[in-house]
């Protein structure tokens, strides 16, 4: 982990490469991408196998992906995605995206990612939708193992708009070296809580990112995020460790666009003309295999610092009770802090929830099914997450 890290707690679719700055990678430069869509977006060019190793999609739909003067962190442009509900599949679903293969890396390098995001007031131009309606902006795809027969699955990094117009982001692991069931992971985890949660609208939305990744505990993976609004200071919203990525032979690839499968798997519950729209600006990766660096400054999109969070010195005291249908866990707590707690299920994995405790000695409790109980010591874990 970075040394200075250290005070901090741990559609048609459309999938395009980004036009960018492109640097030749070694791990001596360590930025790999700096996308500011001055120039506009390179469709249908020629490969360039070495540098990208990665595949491109031309455009031939009334979805957009483009250069736009609407909106701009830098300069006077950025990146305009539109996704429709009712144009053709690619891949199985609607999407407008812009992918970039970091090439040549390893599981070993740690990714450093930052980008800004600017969602309008009618990012989506209709309501009322009672299916599930999340949206995927932003993710990191893995590369299955082809060879042995393995599927592709979900992004095991991916931050979403939820249905109830909130960030949320998924982090998925897998230990198994070829596992043919796409929908089965060793670890799970939600982030889904906190005051970083809410959109803002009309403005720009600032993520740094910086992941060391795992698939065996051995290898101690962790994974850091930030988020700016507008020129604020960057605080650190998620700050967890454990396995957190497949076993692949391939390191995976950055997909920066909407993501839009529910206008596929219901599409008679949203109407024709459905669609949602976003900007993206100042995109910036850099790989590094020195796990003590700290690229925060090469990558932020804009100038802001990030914001210490300060440990509190609290003592958790959890206590078990099970009446036969399930087992509750509450504890006692001093100050005004937040405090984490971690819920397993079969269901979900994983699902963090940093909740505030309002009142000195005040005694929150979590009901887990018997099920969930299967291992009592690896279903609830709590610890002090930052002080209020």
């Amino acid at each position: 982990m970075p040394s200075s890290l250290t005070p901090y707690i741990r559609s048609t679719a459309v999938v395009l490469v980004l036009l960018a700055k492109p640097f030749p990678y070694s791990q001596a430069e360590d930025l790999f991408l700096e996308a500011g869509f001055e120039e506009g977006i390179d469709c249908c060019g020629p490969q360039t196998e070495d540098l990208f190793g990665g595949q491109e999609f031309a455009s031939n739909s009334n979805d957009v992906l483009e250069s736009s003067a609407e909106q701009a962190v830098a300069g006077s442009r950025s990146l305009k995605v539109v996704v429709n509900k009712d144009g053709p599949l690619v891949a199985n679903s609607r999407r407008a995206e812009v992918t970039r293969f970091p090439k040549p890396q390893t599981l070993d390098d740690v990714v450093w990612l930052g980008f800004s995001i600017y969602i309008p007031e009618d990012y989506r131009n209709f309501s009322g939708i009672t299916v599930p309606n999340y949206s995927v902006v932003m993710q990191w795809h893995g590369n299955p193992d082809r060879d042995c027969g393995e599927p592709y699955r979900r992004p095991p990094m991916s931050l979403v708009i939820h249905d109830s117009f909130t960030w949320r982001v998924w982090l998925l692991a897998q230990r198994s070296s070829c596992e043919l069931d796409r929908n089965q992971y060793d670890r799970k985890m939600l982030f889904s809580t906190g005051d970083w949660t809410a959109i803002k609208t009309n403005a720009w939305t600032h993520w740094v990112m910086a992941w060391k990744r795992a698939h065996r505990t051995v290898d101690n993976g962790w994974f850091k995020m930030w988020k700016a609004e507008d020129e604020g200071p960057y605080a650190l919203v998620i700050d967890d460790a454990g396995i957190n990525y497949f076993n692949d032979d391939a390191a995976g690839y950055l997909k920066i666009g909407i993501y839009k499968s529910p206008f596929e798997d219901n599409p008679d519950s949203f109407p024709s003309t459905a669609r949602e729209y976003a900007y993206y600006d100042e995109v910036k990766l850099a790989l590094t295999n020195d796990e003590e660096k700290d690229l925060f400054s090469m990558v932020a999109p804009t100038s802001g610092e990030p914001t210490p969070l300060t440990a509190p010195e609290v003592s958790l005291v959890p206590a078990y009770s099970n009446d036969g249908s399930g087992v509750a866990l509450s504890w006692t707590a001093a100050n005004r802090h937040v405090y984490r707690i971690e819920t397993f299920s079969s269901d979900v994995g994983w699902v963090v929830d940093d909740r505030p405790i309002a009142e000195e000695e005040d005694r929150r409790g979590v009901m887990l099914s018997a099920e969930e109980m299967a291992d009592q010591a690896k279903v609830v874990r709590v610890s002090a997450s930052k002080s209020l």
